[in-house]
């Protein structure tokens, strides 16, 4: 009452009346009514009305004062507040007595009232101050809120009911309005689209649709069939851990309802992400054969969005006698209407989620905890039984095929446990052996323990599932006997085909007639495009079964290019083709990929392009593709590389182009019989490409030729080939040949490099530019002439620059096919500083022209560069003799050697015998340790991987022991790998070593880093060079001659010198040795390497092959036995045994297989070496086989 300052504001009652009250007692203007008359007054309101002063004391009330009270009006009249009021104190009444005078205005108020008979009455007040006869008084109208807190509460309760039944559902509801506004969601359609579920509320539902189609087909099924049943759409849902909007497949029912007095929808939202995988993984099987079928329900439930009821206050009347009697009337009206539409209200929204329930996709069930069902939906009457029970009554249940499981599951509902997706089979209902998923758990139902049991039919899951399996084992069985096949096949094939391919290449290096040559070279060509054939239907095959897997080591992309342009090149020279292989100068070089697909792709588009070209050029390019070229040097985020195959030749059309990279098509028919192919290497490319997150494609015009392009990202290694241009700046160097291209491409090297390219198309073109550099006393440094227009028999355009008499003859670097047989011809020339193999690499021209002009040593050159050179550009490395060992010792220039295996420790003695070092040989670290702690070495030589002790564990006791011994200097260390995996070499530095070598080890090499490491070593030898270049011959001052210099072979009469060439053996050892050809097109053996070591004997190196042959035949039992068991780290270091004696003795195709094999493992594929393993033992038969032919 008059303690608002401290019950705080409550329910606003009817202002309009109360406010009349005051209005009877407050003084005014003018006459007033009389206390008589104004209590008079106050006995005709419904509302109890209490005068007191600012202590409590009742001063005055009317007759419903009494009423409500149950007191007459003396009993009344002796009391204050406090006696009936039970909420506050006397204190309290008074502090709120004051507030109301201090603030002058109307305090709103609820309390709760002690009767007579001891009975609470929870009342709403309005008390204001007023002012009578001087006094300070106080006036509060209370009213009686009984009924409408019961009426309010009974609300609550019923919606509190409904919706923990919904609540519970295991699909997604939502209410929403035709335009998509959101009435009512429950929570779990919040989880189903992973949003809090205020924030869903908040949403139009019209938005949540992946493809706003779906969202107007729903609408537009809804406006013809008034529903809209199991319809399946994309929805957005944010179901990582990123938030970010993903699409996912639902299910959506629609059904018209009636809510909150609105036209609504009330829609069902069930995961049927799973099942749209099941349907897209039948629909590619043959690619995808697995697939997980997996479908969830969720318990119904429907949570009531929160009402919020609020009664509109009635206007405070001004005059409270005038329209008492008409403003009670209407506030009366109201409460009836109040009353009525609440309860209203409640039946329909108990209908509404009942209707939901009936009409759900779902069986619902609620039983009590004995089992007997208190409620059911039709679908759960539909799939369960009925039976009459002793009095006469109808029961429901389920019969399980196990019936104990429903007891179990019984059993854990009632102990507390949520029950959710058990499968189980029914056996009874209209109809039999019906799969269901059952979530069971406990709630209140109509005051009473029970349980809510949903069930969902997945009978149809289960048909679809069984038949996906068999399916799929009919597929796998088959995909697992085409690959047996294949693979059988491909072995049964390629090792007659390598035969013939073994004996060919050692026939043609006998001395044959033309006929005989030319017949050799038919069987050669024959046999590499039947190799080749198989090689893409086995790689088609792959391609349809899913297992072409992609490597990621260092992939150096100007070595894959030149390597390319380096198999094609005999293909393009007998057509008369010129061969342009360009890499942008500007650009990373070094990148993690697949060496070996993306040159399978590049040989293939250039063949192609071979093929279909007549006359003109081919190129190969490779740069920045156009939206990176920005940041070519970001090394964190992958580069976008570009290749293209570009050419001359016959072009295509429009129609041509539109199925260019379908399996087992081409251009057109006449193009098949003109050409021939399989039609399959476009498409092969076009799947290796997209395996590497690449794209592909052509641009060609009919009769003018087409370019090939295919576009990937390959991220950059730290490791990067030295781009400074090599120092060739200011020379003036004219480029010889008749080919535009050639002159275009050249040109571009030199002026990168800084030089000034002059242009001449032919003879007389170089001899014009030298005359006038001679008279404008502006010398030219060097030419680069093209064989093409040297002139016959290759000497008059030489002889010509010879006469001309320049003080300074300029450099002349003569360009011929590689391997040819020119080379060595034309090296012993004078005036010829070096021979550059065609086609033409653009590092390579700007640095050996740097040698030539004297600018660089020839060691510079890197090994790889050297390693494939058609002719040493520096000096040679000849035979030397050791020093007596004594001398050795005392000089410290003694080498310790330590290599488990046979062959490669007889090949580095010998490669050290060469150069003139003393050495020490140990067959593992162990044996090696012993030797370096009661000996002096100058180096130690190690291989990495040996048994007992390896390389590493070596050189951590070699440093132990330096670091120990006070007086013991520190001793370089040289790794020996056969690794080529990106790393090793680092790991090498990182671990102690000091520098590493790779196998086969390069003379060369090893003379370099014998200089490097240990100079003293190189002074004390005996040189008696032989037979072999020296830096000197490579630009001789003016009219010396080379008459020392041993000749050449001349090739047999009746043979044009400038006759094309295959591919020879020495071409593909190296590229063998360099890792840039795949195992099969390695040669079987290239015994070169050895031979050279042996100085020619041919009995020497059959006792080395033996060796190596009982060696290797070791390691390779146990490489296959460690795989068959699973012994992955012996079976790599197993291979790595194999390949790296198998490199050394020239068993380039073994070698490569066991390399590939090692590197695999290493990487952690262990399925790889699965399906090399069997061809290990062919690899080494026929290595074997060559090797016995050597002796015949």
């Amino acid at each position: 009452m008059s303690s608002a300052s401290a019950n705080g504001s409550g329910t606003e009652p009817d202002a309009a009346e109360q406010d009349a009250a005051h209005t009877a007692i407050t003084p005014c203007s003018g006459a007033g009514p009389s206390q008589d008359e104004t209590l008079q007054l106050l006995d005709g309101l419904a509302d109890a009305v209490f005068i007191h002063d600012l202590q409590g004391r009742l001063c005055a009330f009317n007759d419903t004062a009494c009423t409500s009270l149950g007191y007459d009006r003396a009993e009344l009249a002796g009391m204050s507040v406090a006696d009936f009021e039970t909420t506050v104190s006397a204190e309290q009444i008074s502090a709120g007595c004051e507030k109301a005078k201090a603030s002058g205005v109307t305090l709103a108020h609820n309390g709760v009232h002690r009767r007579k008979d001891g009975t609470l009455v929870p009342v709403e007040m309005r008390t204001r101050a007023i002012v009578r006869d001087d006094r300070d008084l106080v006036v509060t109208v209370a009213r009686d809120i009984s009924d409408r807190q019961q009426t309010e509460q009974i609300l609550r309760d019923s919606e509190q009911r409904l919706r923990a039944l919904i609540e519970r559902s295991p699909f997604g509801i939502a209410v929403t309005l035709a335009d998509g506004q959101v009435l009512m969601a429950n929570q779990r359609l919040a989880q189903l689209l992973g949003q809090d579920l205020a924030a869903l509320q908040a949403k139009n539902f019209n938005y949540i649709y992946v493809d706003p189609q779906d969202s107007a087909r729903l609408k537009e099924l809804y406006a013809v069939r008034g529903r809209v049943i199991e319809h399946e759409v994309r929805l957005l849902t944010r179901a990582d851990d990123k938030m970010r909007e993903i699409p996912h497949w639902f299910q959506v029912s629609w059904q018209p309802t009636r809510f909150e007095g609105q036209d609504a929808i009330v829609s069902w939202y069930q995961d049927v992400n799973h099942r749209h995988q099941v349907r897209e993984e039948m629909a590619d099987l043959h690619a995808e054969l697995q697939y997980r079928i997996e479908e969830r329900t969720r318990e119904l439930g429907v949570e009531i969005t929160e009402r919020r009821y609020a009664e509109a206050a009635l206007k405070e009347a001004n005059d409270f006698l005038e329209q008492k009697v008409e403003e009670r009337t209407q506030y009366l009206k109201r409460e009836i209407e109040h009353r009525r539409r609440a309860e209203k209200d409640r039946e329909k929204t108990e209908m509404e989620l009942l209707d939901i329930i009936e009409t759900a996709p779902i069986a619902v069930g609620i039983a009590d905890e004995y089992g007997r069902f208190l409620f059911w939906n039709p679908l759960f009457f539909k799939i369960g039984r009925q039976q009459m029970d002793g009095n006469g009554k109808i029961n429901f249940g389920l019969d399980f095929e196990n019936p104990e499981l429903m007891r179990s599951l019984q059993t854990r509902v009632v102990a507390g446990e949520a029950v959710e997706h058990v499968e189980a089979k029914l056996t009874s209902g209209e109809t039999d052996h019906r799969w269901v998923l059952i979530s069971m758990r406990r709630l209140n139902f109509e005051g009473q323990a029970a349980i809510l049991t949903w069930v969902f039919d997945i009978t149809d899951m289960k048909d679809q599932a069984q038949a996906l399996d068999e399916a799929r084992e009919a597929a796998e069985a088959s995909a697992r006997a085409k690959s047996t096949f294949l693979a059988t096949m491909s072995h049964e094939i390629r090792t007659p085909m390598n035969g013939v391919l073994t004996m060919a290449e050692m026939l043609a290096q006998t001395r044959m007639d033309p006929d005989q040559r030319h017949m050799l070279e038919v069987v050669t060509e024959s046999a590499n495009a039947l190799l080749n054939i198989i090689d893409e239907i086995l790689d088609f095959s792959k391609i349809e079964a899913g297992h072409i897997t992609l490597e990621a080591v260092s992939v150096s992309l100007t070595q894959v290019t030149e390597r390319v342009a380096d198999l094609v090149a005999p293909k393009a020279a007998s057509k008369g083709l010129d061969l342009i292989c360009r890499a942008s100068m500007d650009m990373h070089d070094h990148y993690s990929g697949d060496p070996h697909r993306l040159r399978q792709i590049l040989v293939n588009l250039a063949g192609n392009a071979i093929k279909f070209t007549e006359r003109g050029h081919v190129s190969i390019t490779v740069t920045l593709a156009d939206g990176d070229a920005q940041h070519p040097a970001d090394l964190e985020a992958p580069h976008l590389i570009r290749f293209e195959v570009s050419d001359t030749g016959i072009g295509m059309t429009e129609d041509q182009m539109s199925g260019l990279f379908q399996p087992f098509s081409q251009a057109d028919n006449s193009t098949q019989r003109r050409f021939g192919g399989t039609g399959l290497g476009l498409s092969i490319c076009r799947t290796l490409v997209e395996l590497m997150d690449g794209r592909i494609g052509v641009e060609s015009v009919a009769g003018k030729g087409s370019t090939f392009w295919f576009e990937v990202p390959l991220r950059p290694l730290a490791e990067r080939r030295e781009l400074s241009p090599p120092p060739i700046d200011g020379a003036r160097i004219i480029i010889a040949s008749d080919s535009p291209s050639v002159r275009e491409h050249v040109t571009g090297i030199l002026e990168w490099a800084g030089a000034e390219a002059i242009s001449a198309p032919d003879s007389d073109a170089v001899k014009s530019a030298l005359m006038f550099a001679l008279v404008r006393e502006r010398p030219v440094h060097a030419i680069i002439l093209d064989r093409r227009v040297e002139g016959e028999p290759g000497t008059r355009l030489l002889d010509d620059i010879l006469r001309i008499g320049a003080p300074s003859p300029p450099r002349v670097l003569v360009v011929v096919p590689r391997g040819s047989s020119e080379t060595s011809r034309l090296a012993q020339r004078d005036g010829v500083s070096a021979v550059l193999g065609w086609p033409l690499h653009g590092y390579d021209i700007a640095h050996t022209l740097a040698i030539a002009l004297g600018r660089l040593s020839a060691e510079s050159l890197s090994p790889h560069r050297r390693r494939h050179a058609d002719r040493p550009v520096g000096g040679g490395t000849g035979r030397y003799i050791a020093p007596e060992r004594p001398l050795a010792e005392v000089e410290e220039c003694v080498v310790l050697v330590a290599e488990d295996n046979p062959t490669n420790r007889t090949v580095i003695r010998m490669l050290l015998d060469r150069i003139g070092v003393v050495c020490d040989l140990t067959e593992n670290g162990l044996e090696a340790l012993a030797l370096f702690e009661t000996r002096c070495y100058g180096l130690v030589i190690t291989d990495c991987h040996m048994p007992e002790m390896d390389g590493y564990e070596l050189t951590g006791h070699i440093r132990q022991l330096e670091t120990e011994g006070e007086d013991r200097p520190r001793t370089p260390i040289i790794a020996l790998t056969a690794d080529a995996i990106a790393g090793t070499a680092q790991d090498c530095l990182d671990r102690g070593m000091d520098d590493y070598l790779t196998k086969p080890v390069v003379v060369a090499d090893l003379e370099a880093v014998i200089r490097r490491w240990l100079p003293r070593a190189l002074e004390i030898r005996r040189a008696t060079p032989v037979g072999l270049l020296t830096p000197d011959a490579l630009s001789p001052p003016r009219g010396e001659t080379k008459a020392d210099a041993t000749p050449s072979p001349q090739p047999p009469p009746n043979v044009e010198d400038n006759a094309p060439t295959a591919p020879t053996a020495e071409d593909k050892a190296a590229a063998a040795l360099a890792g840039t050809i795949a195992p099969e097109e390695a040669p079987v053996l290239d015994p070169s390497y050895m031979l050279d070591l042996v100085g020619g004997d041919m009995t020497m190196l059959q006792g080395l092959l033996e060796e190596f042959l009982v060696c290797t035949k070791v390691d390779l039992d146990e490489t296959l036995a460690a795989l068959n068991e699973g012994r992955h780290d012996a079976a790599r270091k197993a291979a790595h045994t194999v390949s790296g004696a198998s490199r050394s003795a020239g068993a380039l195709r073994l070698g490569a297989l066991s390399k590939q094999i090692e590197q695999a493992l290493f990487h952690g594929d262990t399925e790889t070496p699965k399906t090399l393993q069997d061809q290990l033992i062919p690899a080494f038969e026929e290595a074997e086989a060559a090797i016995r032919a050597l002796d015949g």
